[in-house]
């Protein structure tokens, strides 16, 4: 019999209650495992219709994902990342529901139709979540049931009602490996209410304007970033007199 240690890692998506469950060979989460699991549940993957970056992530609080190379990352993804502050389970009730689910549902199999690697692990878990989240699991019904719902209805065929304007495509992964290992940048405001910035994506440094925003002027110190959506667009903050910080997204100037 082979034992190996592994690593669950589940995406719920709310709005679908799709479960996207994944397994790493390791005692506890790290950063570069988190990395992988976020381009496997978001990325498009042959046999799976739910993909897409989402604009709001909810994620138990722990070492990795506080790490400033993954909020790097979500950052320039444009994800509002909200960690789970212990005493307010009730809030992460859609991740320990997937959790569960996996659990009760699919690591129950494993003792009868046992993997050897983390690989074949893998893969079982993968047809298994497909089948789950279409309905096509014999004898066992798993469509959802919800309020405002005509009929019982199918995860996948939920998901599916999805426009393509919400839909927000992962990039490659070579683009996200990247501003995992961007920082954000101070620029002083020049005379001419303009900044310089080299972004991850661009091969020269480029030029951004920022005249006309409320709160911006010439000498301010101001904190940039580079985004992910956009041409080589940037965030732009400024901290106001307050200590609120005004947010821009501004994209280069065109030649």
């Amino acid at each position: 019999q082979v034992k190996f240690k592994v690593y669950r890692y589940v995406c719920y998506d709310k709005a679908s209650a799709c479960v996207v469950p994944w397994y790493t060979e390791a005692a506890g989460e790290d950063q570069h495992n988190l990395f992988k699991f976020l381009m496997f549940a978001w990325g498009l993957q042959q046999g799976r219709p739910t993909h897409g970056v989402p604009l709001n992530l909810l994620w138990d609080k722990g070492s990795a994902n506080t790490s400033a190379a993954v909020r790097s990352l979500l950052d320039a993804l444009g994800v509002n990342h909200v960690t789970h502050e212990a005493g307010n389970a009730r809030v992460k009730g859609g991740v320990e529901n997937g959790n569960n689910i996996v659990e009760t549902q699919f690591e129950s199999r494993l003792r009868f139709q046992p993997v050897e690697n983390v690989e074949q692990l893998n893969a079982a878990a993968f047809a298994w979540a497909n089948a789950y989240c279409a309905n096509l699991i014999p004898g066992q019904d798993t469509r959802l049931r919800r309020t405002g719902l005509a009929a019982p209805t199918a995860r996948f065929d939920l998901w599916q009602l999805i426009t393509p304007e919400q839909l927000r495509v992962l990039p490659p992964v070579e683009v996200c490996q990247a501003f995992m290992r961007s920082k954000e940048e101070e620029r002083q405001v020049k005379p001419d209410l303009s900044i310089t910035f080299r972004h991850p994506a661009a091969e020269r440094t480029l030029t951004y304007s920022l005249r006309g925003f409320d709160g911006i002027n010439v000498g301010d110190m101001v904190v940039v970033r580079g985004l992910i959506y956009g041409e080589c667009a940037i965030q732009v903050q400024v901290e106001r007199y307050n200590g609120e910080p005004l947010i821009y997204r501004v994209e280069p100037n065109v030649e």
